[in-house]
């Protein structure tokens, strides 16, 4: 299964209540006040419920950047995949 990385992206400046002007794909989460472990949470939460699949809470840890949730996400996908 391939994801839209586009999508994950939208998906995070939803969740973390940004414009894409406002944040790099680079830049720490941690960097801003308001986006705390709860954020991504949902953000976990929403792109389980968009993509219909299911993420280990542990990835929760890699959710530093977009970039970061982005290949977080391939990542377990494609590791899923390779073991069905």
């Amino acid at each position: 299964m391939e994801f839209d990385k586009n999508a994950i992206k939208e998906i995070c400046l939803r969740v973390i209540e940004m414009e894409e002007d406002e944040i790099g794909m680079d830049e720490e989460f941690r960097s801003f006040s308001h986006i705390d472990s709860l954020k991504a949470l949902d953000l976990m939460t929403e792109i389980e419920r968009h993509f219909q699949i299911k993420l280990p809470e542990k990835i929760l840890r890699e959710f530093e950047t977009i970039n970061g949730v982005i290949a977080a996400v391939e990542r377990h996908v494609s590791a899923e995949t390779m073991v069905s």
